[in-house]
């Protein structure tokens, strides 16, 4: 038996079978174990088998679709919480390239020491490197400024200026927002640049995840735009100096 859930028709005449007995005892074994579900279906009012007796069960003694809809709503929480439990860092990967739309990646470094990550495309011509951050056997072990100093430094012979962390741990260490946002999307000066901070913990449905996937997609777009006119502020500069020094007669000395 491979079934992830188990429906038992509690029945006059199914509550004397020996095979539903049989049945019964293989699919409550691996209820235990935390492998299926075991949801029983009243069709008649008698008395539960054992096996069953205190699950959440399904009455269909006075309203059928009442019932069926019980069954519906079981079946639909328990493929969540299943698709909740994969691995935040799969799951977080797929959601990069639904909303992004482009990701890349980055090797380089010298002949003893490499750097190789993972970027995301901000916009046309903008990309920002990216973290996961899983909770793994941290039992959602709080990232704190001693996390966000050994990212700092890890990060710093990048060559991006702008930065995506996503975490299943929560977030501690202290960041930036705007008012009004959202206390769960941030962001933290780093070097020249910003790293964009989404705490994805104790989220409970895919739904939630991808909002806040989106929010730091936003805030990054935003500081792309505020890194593209820092930089063209400071072009301007550039030539406007040489120009006066050119004028001046002591440009090039």
């Amino acid at each position: 038996m491979k079934a992830g859930a188990v429906l038992v028709v509690v029945s006059s005449a199914s509550a004397k079978s020996k095979w539903l007995a049989f049945e019964l005892n293989k699919a409550t074994d691996r209820m235990v174990k935390g492998d299926c579900r075991v949801i029983p279906a009243i069709k008649e009012q008698i008395s539960l088998p054992p096996e069953v007796a205190g699950l959440l069960y399904a009455d269909f003694t006075k309203n059928f679709a009442l019932g069926l809809k019980s069954i519906v709503t079981a079946l639909t929480h328990d493929a969540r919480q299943r698709s909740m439990d994969q691995s935040f860092w799969r799951r977080s990967k797929v959601m990069i390239e639904e909303i992004f739309g482009g990701t890349g990646f980055v090797l380089g470094g010298g002949e003893y020491k490499s750097i190789d990550y993972e970027i995301v495309r901000v916009e046309e011509e903008t990309w920002a490197a990216y973290e996961i951050v899983d909770a793994y056997g941290d039992k959602m072990r709080p990232l704190t400024e001693r996390w966000w100093d050994e990212f700092s430094e890890t990060v710093e012979s990048y060559s991006e200026n702008l930065f995506l962390v996503l975490s299943k741990r929560p977030i501690e260490f202290a960041v930036q927002r705007s008012p009004g946002e959202d206390k769960r999307v941030g962001f933290r000066l780093l070097g020249s640049g910003y790293a964009v901070i989404a705490d994805l913990s104790n989220l409970s449905s895919h739904e939630e995840e991808r909002k806040f996937l989106g929010l730091a997609k936003a805030k990054l777009m935003e500081l792309a735009s505020e890194l593209s006119k820092r930089e063209a502020a400071i072009r301007s500069l550039r030539s406007s100096l040489k120009r006066k020094l050119k004028r001046s007669g002591r440009f090039g000395c």
